[in-house]
């Protein structure tokens, strides 16, 4: 009698830890605002791993049975396929939790890159900006050409 008994408290611990280590999380489910199709799958995902995981309901209901042996208060992350859960949910031992997970499909953005020329730089102000950017002769010889150009412009103009 006494050794039924010992076996009995001993199976009821052992029951009494396995339902420590999970923990269950229920609700609603919608992709992109809608309620999630029936029969889709909903994954709980602890560290890289799959802890669990069930099919959508009726009406985008779900209940996901964690198994997990990681520490409390680990992120359980929610995903659809590739598609993950806005929400991220604490582990909690023994735990009960309902939550409406909203998972949002990726959307795809469009880069355009757009190169400018940095050879030609127009100036400011049309035939009276000039801007020099070789080696000093070179300069200096076009400063001069842009004087006589200049003076020869004022001299068509006064006469």
């Amino acid at each position: 009698m006494k050794f039924s008994f010992l076996l009995f408290f001993v199976v009821l611990v052992l029951v009494g830890q396995v339902a420590a280590s999970n923990m269950l999380v229920y609700g609603y489910a919608r992709v992109d605002g809608e309620l999630a199709p029936v029969g889709a799958v909903v994954s709980a995902v602890v560290v890289d791993s799959v802890v669990g995981n069930c099919s959508v309901g009726e009406e985008g209901m779900f209940g996901v049975f964690v198994v997990a042996d990681r520490l409390e208060h680990t992120p359980i992350e929610f995903y659809i396929g590739e598609v993950k859960a806005i929400q991220v949910v604490p582990f909690v031992l023994g735990g009960v939790m309902q939550i409406d997970l909203d998972f949002r499909s990726p959307v795809e953005e469009t880069v355009m890159q757009t190169t400018t020329s940095t050879f030609f730089k127009p100036p400011a102000a049309a035939g009276r900006a000039v801007s020099v950017t070789v080696g000093d002769t070179a300069a200096y010889l076009m400063i001069v050409f842009v004087f006589l150009v200049v003076v020869y412009s004022i001299q068509d103009i006064l006469k």
